[in-house]
């Protein structure tokens, strides 16, 4: 079993690109995986815990502080510059409304895992996750509020929104929680066996969430053909500026590559998924096939960005 999950885990990159065409193309199979994804990703959230133990994750109080202002920097000052900029540009608000609502959100559980496929460190992604995670109820308030007083957009019932945030932000206490009790006592220290582990199922476990999100491409590819590629488009070209405007400005603060990457990576990748629990059908409706499209450049961020992030050293042999 062990040497299964190994291989798995030495192919995390392909599973994501087999979970991206399966989740599109087998629409039946998207379908029953999508309930799903919720366990799969908390599954995936307590991995990458686990992975990195608590004095890692934690760092040091200046690493909390640069976390801090990171979380700060991308979770209210991009979302309300892009608002600003967006409205005095008169941007469609088909376009514009999904922009902010996907600026607004902490990371995807999943970037530490992207950073491990990538053969990086992962504490700093790990403490965007959850630091982001924690401050969401704080940071999405101020953002939904200035939308509102623009006129962008009706984000409903604040209470309900923030019961949705609230319900994300216990799984991530109870996941990461239950993943620092057991590096704190029974897997103080993770062998070759125990790594090969996690790093398996988390190429599983990332596989089932891809391909359960895809479900609604799969309706569109067959009914709307032409709105499914223009949304693929606008997904990329989102995602990709994203990542990389944070790549290239974090220069300005950080020399440490994994740090960078994990500032990058946060921004293109955020888990704007969860207001769907919280939101109006009237004000989400519109933004399904993008959510579903978005997960695209999403999942193929370790393939797509790993000569940038992180390059192998020179005189290395290609594997």
């Amino acid at each position: 079993m062990t040497k299964l999950l190994a291989w798995c885990g030495d192919r995390a990159r392909w599973f994501l690109i087999g979970g991206l065409l399966i989740g599109g193309l087998v629409r039946p199979v998207a379908e029953t995986l999508l309930p799903f994804v919720g366990t799969a990703i908390a599954l995936l959230l307590f991995l990458a815990c686990l992975r990195t133990g608590p004095k890692a994750a934690a760092g040091t109080r200046r690493d909390l502080r640069r976390t801090m202002l990171a979380v700060a920097t991308l979770q209210i000052a991009v979302p309300l510059g892009v608002l600003i900029i967006g409205a005095a540009a008169a941007i469609p608000h088909a376009i514009l409304s999904p922009l902010v609502l996907l600026l607004a959100a902490s990371s995807v559980t999943v970037v530490p895992h992207f950073l491990a496929i990538m053969g990086m460190n992962t504490s700093h992604a790990l403490r965007l996750l959850l630091v982001g995670t924690l401050l969401v109820p704080a940071t999405a308030w101020v953002v939904f509020s200035a939308a509102g007083k623009f006129g962008i957009l009706a984000y409903g019932d604040p209470g309900a929104i923030l019961t949705a945030v609230l319900r994300l932000l216990a799984v991530v206490i109870l996941a990461a929680g239950l993943a620092f009790a057991l590096r704190l006592s029974a897997l103080k220290n993770l062998g070759p066996s125990a790594t090969a582990w996690t790093e398996g199922w988390a190429a599983i476990l990332l596989a089932v969430v891809v391909i359960g999100l895809m479900a609604p491409m799969g309706a569109a590819l067959t009914e709307r053909p032409g709105e499914l590629i223009s949304t693929i488009a606008l997904a990329f070209a989102v995602n990709f500026t994203l990542q990389l405007s944070a790549w290239w400005s974090s220069r300005l603060f950080s020399q440490d590559r994994a740090e960078r990457t994990a500032f990058a990576a946060v921004n293109g990748n955020r888990n704007f998924a969860l207001f769907l629990t919280a939101l109006p059908l009237s004000t989400m409706e519109p933004m399904l096939l993008f959510i579903a499209c978005y997960q695209v450049p999403n999942y193929l961020t370790p393939f797509v960005f790993r000569r940038l992030y992180a390059p192998k050293p020179r005189g290395s042999v290609p594997s």
